[in-house]
């Protein structure tokens, strides 16, 4: 369809240091729990993956949708090299990237919680967003400076 050629990039990052150093919470040399900060994101990826795929083979071959890409990136807790690299070469030009979400710790949401960054950055994205924020039960929050 028409939208073809917009791209919308779902993501979520593999690697896992095992003991906190660069970007850790929990300080210089304790445990960071790795299925926590990356396989709950990859997880979430995965699935998005495979009911995406079933709700696109759905629709009318011209119905116009954009292209998804699904990205695992890897040596981001190392300074975010992998998420670095695709900026640095796209798989189309980043003019074309209509939206980017990007799973990271989604396991945990502790108090019925769920920070959601980033939600305020896209034009008409906070709208698009209220009604689901309104319909969950848990606490959306969203972090300052990252909004």
């Amino acid at each position: 369809g028409k939208l073809a050629e917009e791209l919308v990039v779902i993501g979520a990052h593999l690697d896992h240091l095992g003991m906190g150093e660069f970007g850790s919470r929990s300080g210089p040399g304790k445990l960071h729990p790795g299925a926590d900060d990356n396989a709950s994101g990859s997880a979430a990826l995965l699935v998005l993956a495979e009911k995406l795929v079933a709700s696109y083979r759905e629709l009318p071959e011209d119905a116009d949708l954009r292209t998804i890409v699904f990205l695992a990136f890897s040596a981001e807790e190392s300074g975010l090299n992998g998420s670095a690299f695709y900026c640095r070469n796209p798989l189309a030009p980043i003019a074309q990237h209509a939206f980017m979400i990007n799973f990271d710790m989604i396991g945990r949401i502790e108090g019925k919680r769920l920070s959601v960054s980033g939600a305020k950055t896209g034009a008409g994205l906070p709208e698009f967003l209220a009604p689901y924020f309104a319909a969950t039960p848990l606490k959306i929050v969203q972090p300052n400076g990252m909004s």
